[in-house]
């Protein structure tokens, strides 16, 4: 496969690779991470599109990318996501239903937002098909196409956090996991997928108001610090040491009470037995929070295995440091075309 650029912009960061896919492994060339406007797609104003635009033209610099067409992954904290299942319809009259419904989990009128649908699964009797549908604001997707289009390049395709992950570890073969909660622990916000080990594949996802910035905001307020020496004691200390785990209990008995229930509905609504937690991001930015929520819910905590995912061999910026696929592991999906 040709290799691609893909860049995520989340709410707090900017991560952009290039690589590729070959025989069910990802080659990694090159990884550049910096920090990001945080009101980007909060705000309209000029100032903060203009300074976004700055950090993402240093970021592709940085990056060295020849190609103008990249790929670009969204937060799922912007869309809307859901799972259906829908008789097996030609694709617009599929479409036509998936719009008839779509009030059901998107609270804005279907005038202003994107609609996507992906087929994910066909069952034997080819009667029926399971469907996942993002949505996302009209403006959103404007305004990464302008922000592209004033650094010089085009977003060749635009898709969130969840089907990005969902393409890595369909095509990852290697990637051998079991009946798993993976959690994106991101900014905002944090989504729970739920995977199937026998069908390979995501077959649904929660997302709740709970994120890393939470957390540093709830710390640099009863510590009377600032925003950066939360981040550094939160990346630094145990949560479950120097009284953090009090300091920071409301939020942290939400985090896990969302993660539980969803346990919950994987068991009694799916009948799938969730084996493994998987903090998919963001299990280094809290020192030991994977460990205190496998803890709390009586789950196995898992990790997903590099190894089987990236080819360390072709990827020297990974093989020098392997923490880092924690980082970009959406991008990675970004790269399959």
């Amino acid at each position: 496969m040709a290799k691609n650029t893909v860049v995520e912009i989340s709410v707090n960061q900017i991560k952009a690779i290039t690589g590729q896919l070959n025989k069910n492994k990802f080659e990694i060339d090159n990884i550049v991470i910096e920090p990001a406007e945080e009101d980007f797609y909060f705000s309209n104003n000029a100032n903060i599109f203009n300074n976004q635009g700055h950090r993402l033209k240093a970021v592709l610099d940085k990056l060295g990318t020849k190609s103008k067409k990249i790929s670009v992954i969204i937060p799922d904290a912007i869309t809307y996501n859901n799972f259906k299942i829908y008789p097996n319809l030609r694709e617009k009259e599929l479409y036509a239903a998936v719009r008839f419904q779509a009030d059901q989990f998107i609270p804005l009128p279907l005038n202003k937002v994107n609609i996507d649908i992906d087929v994910l699964e066909e069952t034997i009797d080819k009667k029926k098909l399971l469907i996942m549908i993002v949505a996302v604001e009209k403006t959103h997707i404007q305004k990464l196409i302008n922000l592209f289009e004033v650094v010089g390049f085009i977003p060749e395709r635009i898709e969130n956090q969840l089907s990005a992950l969902g393409k890595t570890i369909t095509y990852a073969s290697e990637l051998k996991l079991s009946d798993s909660l993976l959690i994106n622990f991101d900014y905002n916000t944090t989504t729970v997928y739920f995977y199937n080990e026998q069908r390979r594949l995501i077959y649904n996802s929660h997302t709740f108001q709970n994120g890393y910035n939470l957390f540093i905001k709830e710390l640099a307020l009863f510590a009377n610090i600032t925003k950066a020496e939360a981040e550094k004691i939160l990346s630094a200390t145990q949560i479950n040491s120097n009284n953090l785990t009090e300091i920071l209990k409301p939020i942290l008995s939400d985090f896990t009470r969302e993660i539980y229930q969803s346990v919950n509905v994987a068991q009694s609504k799916y009948g799938s037995i969730v084996k493994n937690i998987i903090f998919t991001s963001g299990a280094n930015k809290v020192l030991g929070l994977p460990q205190y929520t496998a803890q709390t819910i009586k789950c196995s905590l898992a990790q997903i295995n590099i190894n089987n995912l990236v080819d360390l061999n072709k990827s020297k910026i990974l093989h020098q440091n392997p923490a880092l696929a924690n980082d970009i592991i959406n991008c990675l999906g970004g790269l399959i075309i």
